[in-house]
């Protein structure tokens, strides 16, 4: 199985990481889900792109901050996300999405308050939409 790897780059650069897993294995040592390969897929989208928002054409993922901040003075560096306001028509939906294995995901990265989409980078290239298909 193939594992798509992303990122997205709004202003500044945030990223996004989508991946199938490994063929019948529902999660890894360290908890985190991957998949079963012909039955589903896990889109994520744990750090949210700053700047800009990522949505997905499925029911899904709808996430993206305005600013962050980032705490320096501890180890590791914590970050603080200032996200829309729902009244923005975004309902923040980070995280990890699960979409059955036959769909094919289309992600989209819109830049909001002066920021620029710069492009995506990994297993999708140029600046328009992102399209996820896993395969066997």
């Amino acid at each position: 199985m193939r594992r798509i790897s992303l990122s997205v780059v709004l202003a500044a650069v945030a990223a996004l990481a989508a991946g199938c897993g490994k063929a019948d294995k529902a999660a890894t040592a360290d908890g985190n889900q991957q998949g079963v390969q012909g039955k589903y897929f896990y889109v994520n989208l744990f750090t949210p792109p700053v700047g800009g928002v990522v949505t997905s054409d499925l029911a899904g993922i709808d996430c993206g901050a305005a600013t962050v901040t980032v705490n320096s003075a501890v180890t590791p560096p914590q970050y603080t996300y200032g996200y829309f306001p729902s009244g923005a028509g975004l309902t923040n939906k980070c995280g990890q999405v699960r979409f059955e294995w036959t769909q094919t995901v289309v992600l989209t990265a819109s830049p909001r308050n002066g920021s620029s989409f710069i492009g995506w980078a990994g297993s999708c290239s140029g600046n328009g939409t992102c399209t996820l298909t896993p395969v066997l």
